[in-house]
Order: C-alpha cells, then sequence, then structure tokens
C-alpha cells in the first residue's frame, strides 16, 4: 500500500510539472505465491462471517452449518466462500489497478486514484459497501490504516543482516 501511495504522490507531481517528461504507463511488482492468501485473509476477502449478496453473515456453527455445506455443494460453488483452492489456485495472482482520473482545474490529490482490486482475473470487492467508482486511494487507505506501519523504511526492512551480526552456526563456513 506504501508503495502505490508513493506512486499516487509522484504522479501527483508530473501533473503539477508542465514540462515534465511522459509518465510511466504502469508500474509493476511481483511477489512470491506464499504471499497471496495471507494478503487475501488481511483484506478480508472471502469473510463468510459478512453478510453479501451472494450469502454468508454468520460465524461456521453446527446451528449454520447445513447452510454453509448447501453453499459448498452447489455447482458451481458460490464465488465468496472461503475454500483456498479457488483463491490461490496453481498460478493464482492478485492485481492491485490503480487509474489515475483528475478532476480539471483541481489541485492533484489522491482521491484523483479509483483502485480496483483483481484476483485470478477477477474483480473483487475489497470493501462492499463502497460503490467501485468511488474506492478511491484515500478510502482505501484510511480503511486499512491499522494494517499499515506507522514509518516505513524499504532499506532497512529488506536489509541483509551484516556477517559480524549473525551467530555463528549461521555463517557460511569456508571449504
Amino acid at each position: 500500500m506504501e508503495q502505490m501511495l508513493e506512486s499516487a504522490k509522484f504522479d501527483m507531481q508530473l501533473d503539477a510539472c508542465q514540462a515534465c517528461v511522459t509518465p510511466p504507463l504502469g508500474v509493476f511488482w511481483f511477489a512470491h505465491a506464499e504471499t497471496l492468501l495471507p494478503l487475501v485473509v488481511k483484506l478480508g476477502l472471502f469473510n463468510e462471517s459478512v453478510k453479501s449478496h451472494l450469502g454468508g453473515g454468520n460465524h461456521l456453527r453446527s446451528s449454520n452449518f447445513q447452510s454453509r455445506l448447501d453453499r459448498l455443494m452447489s455447482r458451481p460453488p458460490v464465488f465468496n466462500l472461503f475454500r483456498t483452492a479457488h483463491i490461490t489456485p496453481f498460478a493464482g495472482n492478485i492485481a492491485f489497478l490503480l487509474f489515475h482520473r483528475p478532476h480539471p482545474g483541481q489541485a492533484p490529490s489522491i482521491d484523483d486514484y479509483i483502485l480496483e482490486v483483481l484476483l485470478n482475473e477477477q474483480v473483487v470487492d475489497i470493501l462492499p459497501h463502497v460503490p467501485r467508482e468511488e474506492l478511491t486511494l484515500r478510502r482505501v487507505l484510511e480503511y486499512f490504516s491499522g494494517c499499515r506501519p506507522q514509518e516505513y523504511d524499504h532499506n532497512v526492512l529488506c536489509a541483509l543482516p551484516d556477517s559480524e551480526s549473525l551467530p555463528p552456526t549461521a555463517k557460511r563456513s569456508e571449504l
């Protein structure tokens, strides 16, 4: 999310500068498949305790097990069921599409950016109570503010430890 915000800020700076070069048409980030399921859970997708037009709205209990079983056995299965085989199939993917929709005559803002999320090439609603055309970057960042670190330094987070700070068993022995 932080990288999206930085990308949006960069775009706003380009908009403010009349003599700038052409901005990039797309920015892409990739991750390993093992990060997909935790991200989907953190986004609250397929949360069956949240009622939607596809059903749900109850925690899994013995009293509503039959309802869930009926939804699970329907053909095709109800889309919002938490089924890992459907969420993260082989070569599963997630895409965050950030569309720039500037408002003429107004100062650039992160409200000019609309976010669309695709899971396995299907649009999913990360905030079901917000219409897709109103899903601004600001709304998404505010909604997930509790999940975002207050301070983020990519270099510190991703830095490899110095060999002096590693325990002797972790150091590579020389042949």
